[in-house]
Parts: C-alpha cells; sequence; structure tokens
C-alpha cells in the first residue's frame, strides 16, 4: 500500500494511498484517531463509542518528510508511517518504540454487502417445532434486501518481547494476560487494549472481534 500523497489539513492528517485513504487525527498529545476507507470520503455517521471530542486544531503536531517515512508528532506522541507499506509504528516523547504493525503493513479492508430480512405482512403461515434449543418458529414470505455496504476488518501488530496484552474482553479461563492465544471477543464485552508498554488502543466499531496472537 504506497502512499501518494500527504494533506496536513486543520482536522488532521490526510493520507492518501493506493489502496484508499486515511485521517490522523489527535484529540489531545498522547491519543490519535486514525480511520481508514476504501471509498473516496471518510463516513460522517456518528461515532457509537465517543461521545464528545475537542477540536483537533487545538492540539499542535508537526509533519516531517523522512527518507523512506514520514513523522507526524505532537508534544507526547510520534507516529512514523512507511511511504512503502503505510506500516505505521508508534514512538513515545524520549523516542521509544511503543508498538508497531508490519513492516509490509498491517491494515487490511475487504468490502461486503450487508442484508437484512424483510418479511412478508401476508403471510399468515407459521411453522413450529421443538428442537435441542428448545421452540423454534418458521414463517414464509422470508426476502432478503441489501442494507449497506460494509468491511471486514484486520489490523496487525507486532508485540515486544515480553510484551502483555490486557484489556481483551471477559474470559472464563479468568487470564489477565492472555499471551499467545486465539480470542473471539463479542462486541458487549469489547474494551481497550492496554499493553505493558503503557498504550492503549481503542475500537471504535461494533461488531464482533477475533484475536489471533501468531508467529
Amino acid at each position: 500500500m504506497k502512499l501518494k500523497h500527504v494533506h496536513s489539513c486543520s482536522d488532521g492528517v490526510r493520507l492518501e494511498t493506493a489502496e484508499g485513504i486515511m485521517h490522523i487525527a489527535f484529540c489531545t498529545p498522547g491519543i490519535a484517531r486514525i480511520r481508514y476507507t476504501l471509498d473516496s470520503e471518510l463516513s460522517r455517521k456518528e461515532s457509537l463509542v465517543v461521545v464528545s471530542r475537542p477540536k483537533a486544531e487545538s492540539v499542535g503536531w508537526t509533519v516531517a518528510d523522512q527518507h523512506g517515512h514520514l513523522e507526524i508528532s505532537t508534544a507526547l506522541l510520534t507516529i512514523q508511517v512507511d511511504k512503502l507499506t503505510c506500516a505505521f509504528s508508534y514512538w513515545d516523547a524520549n523516542g521509544k518504540l511503543l508498538t508497531k504493525e508490519p513492516a509490509r503493513g498491517g491494515k487490511t479492508l475487504e468490502r461486503t454487502e450487508v442484508y437484512r430480512t424483510v418479511f412478508d405482512a401476508s403471510a399468515d403461515k407459521v411453522e413450529t417445532d421443538q428442537g435441542a434449543d428448545g421452540l423454534r418458529a418458521r414463517a414464509e414470505g422470508i426476502n432478503r434486501r441489501l442494507d449497506r455496504q460494509a468491511y471486514h476488518t484486520k489490523l496487525e501488530f507486532e508485540w515486544q518481547e515480553g510484551e502483555a496484552l490486557y484489556g481483551l474482553g471477559s474470559h472464563e479461563e479468568g487470564m489477565m494476560n492472555p499471551g499467545p492465544a486465539s480470542i473471539f471477543v463479542p462486541a458487549k464485552y469489547e474494551s481497550g487494549c492496554p499493553g505493558s508498554c503503557i498504550y492503549a488502543r481503542l475500537r471504535d466499531f461494533g461488531r464482533l472481534l477475533f484475536v489471533h496472537d501468531l508467529p
């Protein structure tokens, strides 16, 4: 995913790539909001997670064009963007690495169609039976209609040696640090994902999440 153009605006930094656009805005000097889409413009839908945020222009940042990468920085945080792959890495004010995506790039979006079921109000036949999970009802006159376009998403990171991960939902095993594991996190249990390297991520979406820790 090659970086093509960079635009620094009052509300953040817009990155135009060979595979869509990204936008980086700073809510505070230490909190960055990053969005990515394959569409020509970002969605204007209100967030279901964030109820309010300060104006981006109230936070100062700089954009430095370095050999092979960009550096987008505030007083507390620097995001390096690889020009060839758009892989992000995150650094604190002292130059310490917080976390990073794989060098090949760690962001994947795949378009998908979302359908909804529409019942025919004129259908008057409902069949019922008893199954292993209780009473079931089946109605005639069921139609599927295209509701909207959405995305299958994947975000990858390379964990540091000995790094612990916390906040990946609720688990029957009682693990605080899941370590090497494959984890299914229902949306209602999803939370920020803080690591032992003093950073956290908040995923602003209302969908199911699978976490895979793979070599």
